[in-house]
């Protein structure tokens, strides 16, 4: 049996308009994708750190800069380097190929980098504008943080061999050192990648702002009644708003875990400064709102220069560790936590406020 073909004009035209919706399917799914990408995930897709259209910009990133206008991380020729080295880096963090970014480069990528690629054709006929008329291309601004470098670093040789960390702010909430030890430089995280990593300290870790610790009152109670945590911001996604890698409080098996970002604005409570100014890093931050001072389930012990010694028995896989929260002459705020079991804290702690009084005394902050 034969199979006849039908050439009729009807059905000619049939076929031609259904080969021509195919082709109209071939134009508009590419032309939708373009639109979706290019326009719509334009910005998401710029500041992945794993574009490689993002390469370029990195080199022109702005600098990070301490309260002084020191750098603390900088371009110079097509290398971002870091004057501060290992007394920053936890917190500053690195910018390096193929390893992507952590700490401030990675939590300021957005506010460092130059805005290329463009985003949008009346961005893209500007900067071509500008390089015809030969003005210098396009560089990210620069980001000054409340830090004070000089202070940072003589904190930090003073942990040296210890694991911890210690936070220092000033009366008006303003962090300005945030230590973490052991640490590393940021010059030399290529080619110590591997032996950073093995490290049994781990100084990837910054432990200021994501270090949590199962903190108890001396005695070994709840540092707060339950109803006064229920409502207050430590317990929202992003506590410190512009802190690197701050985290939320946590409460497991009836147990209250804090970060020593947390333990440093209890000493202003317990210096009796209500509220408690909202700390950050940044210099133009502006306190968030619906902060809610706690109201502690006991008394604590008061030493020297009025410092409070918390209790921290270890909690399933959590380090031995000890916490000084406390004062000096009620102008410099800190917390202190020490990891290593057998480091005399006390020494330690009579070292720093040391520190803290002369700063104090000299006027320098």
């Amino acid at each position: 049996m034969r199979r006849v073909i039908d050439i009729s004009p009807e059905d000619t035209v049939r076929r031609v308009k259904k080969v021509g919706r195919y082709h109209l399917a071939l134009f508009v799914l590419p032309a939708l994708s373009l639109l979706f990408y290019g326009w719509l995930r334009a910005p998401h897709l710029n500041e992945r750190p794993d574009n490689p259209q993002r390469v370029a910009p990195l080199r022109l990133r702005g600098s990070i800069l301490d309260r002084a206008d020191r750098p603390l991380a900088l371009v110079q020729g097509t290398e971002r380097i870091y004057p501060q080295g290992e007394s920053v880096g936890s917190l500053v963090g690195y910018h390096l190929r193929g390893r992507n970014q952590s700490g401030l480069e990675a939590a300021l990528q957005e506010r460092l980098s130059p805005s290329l690629p463009p985003n949008s054709l009346t961005s893209a006929l500007r900067q071509d504008r500008e390089a015809r008329e030969g003005k210098p291309r396009l560089r990210g601004p620069d980001v000054k943080l409340t830090l004070d470098a000089s202070l940072q670093e003589q904190i930090f040789d003073s942990l040296k061999g210890v694991v911890g960390a210690v936070a220092v702010a000033d009366h008006q909430g303003r962090i300005l050192a945030a230590v973490s030890s052991p640490s590393f430089d940021s010059n030399q995280v290529r080619e110590e990648w591997q032996d950073l990593r093995n490290d049994p300290g781990d100084p990837f870790i910054e432990r200021v702002g994501s270090g949590l610790y199962p903190v108890t009152a001396p005695a070994g109670q709840g540092l707060f009644e339950p109803a006064a945590l229920a409502q207050h911001n430590w317990f929202v996604d992003n506590p410190y708003p512009g802190y690197p890698v701050s985290s939320a409080a946590l409460m497991l098996d009836d147990r209250l875990l804090l970060t020593p970002l947390m333990l440093l604005e209890m000493s202003y409570w317990l210096s009796g400064i209500r509220p408690s100014p909202e700390l950050h890093l940044l210099s133009d931050h502006q306190p968030s709102k619906g902060h809610t001072p706690l109201e502690l389930s006991e008394s604590l012990s008061v030493g020297a220069q009025e410092s409070w010694v918390l209790g921290g028995p270890p909690f399933r896989d959590s380090p031995e560790f000890e916490v000084v929260i406390g004062t000096v002459e009620k102008n410099l705020f800190y917390a202190l936590v020490v990891e290593n079991k057998n480091t005399d804290t006390d020494r330690l702690r009579r070292q720093i406020e040391r520190l803290l009084k002369k700063v104090v005394g000299a006027g320098e902050l």
